[in-house]
């Protein structure tokens, strides 16, 4: 047995012994049922794939960030009569709510496109739903292919509408637009980091008797513009761990140094 593979065999164990009895058929019961959602998936990946012809592309498991939460889309197709959300509802008790959300992603990162979108619901035969103004539920994989070619969403896009929306998408699975991905605003965490370059200049300006008011705008940006530059790139760190930490510590470190040196003054 590999290593990784005996790790997570191990670990497995110990969570179910922590959860119990009834825990563990709970676990099992969601195992089985994200297990049987996958194969779900894959299984229309593959028909949509066969179904639509070759102007057509799909991109499955496209994760994002979108208004604080992840986001994840299960199949985006894209084609000449339009672009498409295909996903499988069955086993997902939320479905409603994903593909809400969904559409609401849609509108709001397809530029000129926005209108150009349809989000499918693979339901199944058996599965009963209620009408939803910006889901379309269809029975399979090869009736969503049908949609697609055949109905659309107005005017055939050309060439090159196809090519920018491809290239949204690449960059929907890059840095996830819209959420706290890359590159989207400073957190309070920069504005306090500058703000004490702001006390720090004041403080230096008060106490230096050889530096004027006049002076206090220049120093400003002399200390203040290179903390910027390196919170723009810190800033452009996908969201997660590595960036809250370089954030939290360049916060610290500046605060700290702004205490310190005011502290100084105040006593000297």
């Amino acid at each position: 047995m590999e290593p990784w593979t005996a790790q997570r065999q191990t670990g497995t164990e110990h969570q179910d012994k922590a959860v119990g009895p009834a825990g563990r058929r709970g676990l099992l019961r969601r195992r089985r049922s994200r297990g049987a959602r996958g194969a779900r998936a894959a299984a229309t990946a593959e028909e949509l794939q066969k179904r639509l012809p070759d102007s057509f592309a799909v991109v499955s498991g496209v994760r994002v960030w979108y208004r604080g939460r992840p986001l994840f889309l299960e199949h985006v197709v894209t084609g000449p009569t339009g672009i498409f959300l295909a996903a499988t509802v069955e086993g997902n008790p939320r479905w409603r709510e994903d593909l809400t959300r969904a559409a609401a992603f849609f509108t709001e990162n397809l530029g000129p496109y926005s209108q150009r979108f349809t989000v499918l619901a693979i339901t199944g035969e058996a599965m009963k739903t209620a009408p939803l103004p910006c889901i379309r539920p269809v029975e399979s994989a090869l009736a969503a292919a049908a949609v697609m070619v055949e109905e659309g969403t107005g005017d055939v896009l050309s060439p090159e509408a196809l090519r920018e929306i491809r290239e949204r998408i690449e960059m929907w699975q890059v840095q996830g637009p819209k959420g706290p991905g890359a590159g989207q605003g400073f957190t309070w965490r920069e504005w306090v980091s500058l703000g004490s370059v702001v006390v720090l200049t004041t403080v230096m300006v008060a106490d230096a008797q050889h530096i004027t008011v006049r002076d206090w705008l220049p120093i400003l940006l002399v200390l203040a513009l290179p903390l910027a530059a390196v919170l723009w790139l810190v800033n452009r760190i996908p969201s997660g761990r590595l960036r809250a930490v370089l954030s939290y510590t360049i916060m610290m470190l500046v605060v700290g140094v702004t205490l310190l040196l005011s502290l100084a003054a105040w006593l000297s």
